[in-house]
């Protein structure tokens, strides 16, 4: 929402806009659902680190799990940040508090439960989000003068979802917003944590196409719940010092201004609740990676599945503690997850995607791949803007150059690459996980 407030779904001259969150965040499930899950599911593995190991080789899986590591810190940073923001916004705390009450509460119950308390908080979790959209939703339309005046008043220049200037750039721009999200998502540890987990592979399929379809509604009600808070402060009926601020807070300072005291802490808690859900899963997934494909599958083969355990345990606490850093140093949860999921795109969903449909696939491919394209990725948008983290997210005019250059450099080496190197590195086939 508050990335609609401040740009609109897609704005010509920016080249942005929550097109990327409203692209990625559904998108990506139903493709996710219709053509990487279930076949994921018939792997058997413990991990996404696995699939690397098994379809390419060693040193792959361990060049993945890396990659992985790095990007999704940034999904982590990101609920660390929102968490704060949500809390310190309602409860008037100080910045720096409500991150270490963050990176205390989501920490703690991640290392109490594992997978299966994930699974039953994210159940409870997003039903008080769901609940909470339902119940404010009417709220905010009421506030603005009902249904009609609402939609009069959307402003048209927010409300745009194709480009309008059709130039070049342009296009390449919005077409970058839904590859960020809408592939670099399909290649993440908690997507394949739950093709895993599924009962069955038609319950993976079942279940990524529910989660898309409850995904798209719901980004479309905060949407309009952005669009409505713009009009209420042009009312004067909620004060926009603290949004103009920082756009992120756009619901925090809704709740407190158009609910009475017992419903802005009930949606404190679904917003909070929300953000935990995604927190919990990232973390879990994230250290469950490090913790087999590094740690034992590198370092301890012999490690106990307690020891396993443990391990987890103390990665779910050091990618919290770098994510926390993370979120000080970047305070923007927007830009942090765009930058994280465009990573991903950038260097693992190639590997990922011809790993399952294409037989020639094989490591010295996948490996040229990966490397190359964080060259490119990274090293052209340092070289253009500074190697800083503000240098190499979406500062600059041409960002999508290198979102798009990315993968398609990753494509394109691992095809080259693998078709000339058949006879010195034979490509394994998915039988070796059978």
């Amino acid at each position: 929402p508050g990335a609609t407030y401040a740009y609109g779904i897609w704005n010509d001259e920016l080249l942005w806009g929550s097109l990327i969150n409203l692209a990625g965040g559904s998108i990506f499930l139903f493709i996710g659902a219709i053509f990487f899950m279930p076949k994921l599911w018939r792997l058997k593995l413990l991990s996404l680190g696995d699939f690397y190991y098994g379809r390419y080789s060693r040193t792959t899986g361990i060049l993945a799990t890396v990659l992985i590591s790095f990007t999704f810190i940034f999904w982590v940073a990101v609920q660390v940040l929102v968490f704060a923001k949500v809390a310190g916004s309602i409860l008037d705390w100080p910045f720096l508090l409500s991150i270490f009450v963050s990176v205390t509460v989501i920490c703690a119950y991640t290392l109490m439960g594992g997978l299966w308390a994930v699974c039953i908080t994210d159940i409870v979790q997003v039903g008080l989000i769901l609940l909470g959209l339902v119940v404010l939703t009417p709220m905010a339309i009421s506030a603005v003068g009902g249904w009609d005046a609402f939609v009069a008043g959307i402003p048209q220049e927010k409300m745009q979802i194709f480009p309008k200037t059709h130039t070049p750039e342009v296009w390449l721009a919005w077409i970058a917003a839904w590859v960020m999200l809408g592939l670099g998502s399909i290649s993440t540890p908690d997507l394949s944590q739950r093709s895993f987990s599924a009962k069955s592979p038609e319950v993976a399929r079942r279940s990524g196409l529910l989660a898309g379809t409850i995904v798209l509604i719901s980004l479309i009600v905060v949407t309009g719940l952005a669009y409505a808070t713009s009009m209420l402060i042009d009312l004067g009926t909620v004060p926009g010092e603290q949004i103009n601020e920082d756009p992120e807070l756009i619901l925090p300072v809704l709740f407190k201004t158009i609910l009475p005291p017992y419903l802005t802490v009930f949606f404190l808690g679904a917003c909070l609740a929300a953000v935990m859900s995604c927190a919990d899963s990232a973390l879990l997934a994230l250290s469950g990676m490090i913790s087999k494909n590094i740690v034992k599958d590198v370092f301890l083969p012999k490690l106990s599945d307690k020891g396993l355990v443990r391990a987890t345990r103390f990665f779910v606490l050091t990618c919290t503690i770098i994510g926390a850093v993370m979120a000080v140093s970047l305070p923007s949860a927007f830009t942090l997850m765009a930058l994280g999921f465009d990573l991903i795109t950038c260097s693992l969903f190639a590997p990922l995607t011809l790993g399952l449909y294409w037989k020639k696939a094989n490591a010295y491919g996948a490996i040229a791949g990966m490397l190359a394209s964080i060259i490119v990725r990274v090293g052209g948008s340092g070289l253009q803007y500074g190697f800083t983290l503000e240098g190499i997210a979406f500062t600059g005019d041409s960002w999508y150059v290198y979102t798009l250059a990315g993968p398609a450099v990753c494509f394109v080496t691992m095809f080259a690459v693998s078709l000339l190197t058949q006879k010195a590195n034979p490509p394994r086939s998915l039988d070796v996980f059978t």
